[in-house]
């Protein structure tokens, strides 16, 4: 739950950053703590304490960050839904459909804050210095500017590096992911087949009068009833939809007696076997072109 939480705050940041970014919405962290707390409640409330701690505390311009994001922006929503479609189950939404554009009214706002904004637009529109950042004083001299200018830049270069850290780890992640879906349909499909098989296997198992070869048998009879025949031939096409098919017919040429118990199961004693005086009880079934149960052989009545 911890790293699934932190995951979960992580891209919500992303994309919220990358969506205002387009739509040319300021980037204020208040307006991202109301966007999730109305999306999620309380649910991401002490990891978003935790991510603005430990993970923005360097972080002067959001706008930057989002620009170089802005690119990966369908990356990054494809491991967001994926990563959400597999612990939906565990993540708790208050409203699901909340768009990350939307402008809250924020009530109470720091004086702080609402001052390091104030000198970070001074900046942006040339009123002020870059060291009037750092320092909060005018007059700054040309050598302190260049030294501040090489530092933001290497903050920069930092915080882009950790973002393409990030975006690694989650390509990684998403090849996780796909590895385990994979598996996990493997998996389903492996057990899609196995109940097929013991469903097919119970119907006509010989405690019960092996009830489809019966079926079979009757749709193969001359004094059938139309009613029946038509009710049987949808239900055996039912079957061939699902993949389960006879393998014999009854008119099949039986094969010499050194091979017959590979392809045949025999209702009789082997020893008994005459060529030509044998014929098919069961026709046997396959599911996928594998074979489930082989074709039974039964003696001809003698005249």
């Amino acid at each position: 739950m911890k790293f699934l939480v932190k995951t979960v705050t992580a891209l919500e940041f992303d994309l919220w950053m990358i969506e205002r970014q387009l739509a040319k919405k300021e980037l204020r962290l208040s307006q991202f703590q109301a966007y999730i707390k109305e999306k999620y409640g309380s649910f991401l409330d002490r990891q978003f304490e935790n991510f603005k701690k430990f993970d923005l505390y360097h972080i002067t311009s959001y706008e930057e960050i989002a620009k170089e994001l802005v690119p990966y922006q369908k990356k990054i929503m494809e491991f967001h839904e994926k990563f959400y479609q597999l612990h939906k189950a565990r993540i708790d939404l208050d409203h699901e459909e909340v768009p990350r554009t939307k402008d809250y009214e924020i009530i109470g706002e720091s004086r702080e804050w609402r001052s390091s904004r104030l000198e970070i637009r001074r900046v942006e529109t040339g009123e002020a210095k870059i060291g009037e950042i750092k320092t909060g004083r005018a007059g700054s001299t040309e050598g302190t500017e260049e030294k501040n200018t090489g530092k933001t830049d290497r903050e920069t270069d930092i915080i882009l590096r950790e973002k393409e850290e990030r975006i690694d780890r989650l390509e990684k992640d998403i090849k996780e992911f796909k590895r385990q879906r994979d598996e996990a349909r493997e998996y389903s499909i492996s057990q899609y087949d196995k109940g097929i098989k013991d469903l097919f296997g119970m119907m006509n198992d010989i405690r019960y009068g092996k009830v489809i070869d019966h079926l079979f048998s009757l749709l193969h009879r001359d004094d059938i009833d139309d009613e029946l025949a038509g009710y049987l031939e949808n239900f055996f096409m039912l079957l061939e939809d699902m993949e389960i098919e006879p393998i014999a017919e009854y008119e099949d040429e039986i094969l010499e007696k050194e091979n017959i118990t590979k392809n045949y199961n025999l209702d009789f004693d082997k020893k008994n076997y005459k060529a030509g005086g044998v014929k098919i009880k069961y026709v046997g079934w396959k599911y996928k072109d594998v074979p489930m149960e082989k074709p039974t052989l039964a003696l001809k009545e003698e005249n």
